[in-house]
């Protein structure tokens, strides 16, 4: 069995997070790449504040849960509502806690620099 991932000191709910991205490819027609980077743990604010785009601003009064982590998986995305001709997207990226309700996707051309305040990522595999 192969040991399961730390970040933090904290094991990574490798199974959760698994299950949790798939729901979200499957949902969303998005064909799966086979593995994945998975930042985190980190707070909801640490997240957002080094993935989203520039100059978008953060909202310092909603809640600022723990532990969240940002899955990101690389291939050519396109949503299955998009219809034809849509121009894919290099990288989702699936925001999931395993403490607060609903897990939130986007598809992207690429990550801001800012991701390095996460740290290094795990690889995982999204194979079945």
């Amino acid at each position: 069995m192969t040991p399961m991932p730390e970040s933090r000191g904290e094991p990574l709910p490798l199974k959760e997070i698994l299950d949790e991205v798939r729901k979200m490819i499957r949902f969303f027609g998005i064909e799966p790449p086979s593995t994945a980077e998975v930042f985190g743990p980190a707070s909801y604010f640490e997240i957002i504040a080094a993935s989203a785009p520039d100059g978008m601003s953060l909202d310092e009064t909603a809640h600022d849960g723990w532990p969240f982590y940002l899955v990101v998986p690389r291939g050519r995305f396109v949503r299955r509502g998009w219809g034809p001709g849509a121009e894919p997207r290099a990288i989702a990226t699936v925001l999931w806690s395993p403490t607060e309700y609903g897990p939130q996707l986007s598809l992207r051309h690429d990550l801001p620099v800012a991701m390095s305040q996460l740290g290094a990522p795990h690889v995982i595999s999204l194979d079945d």
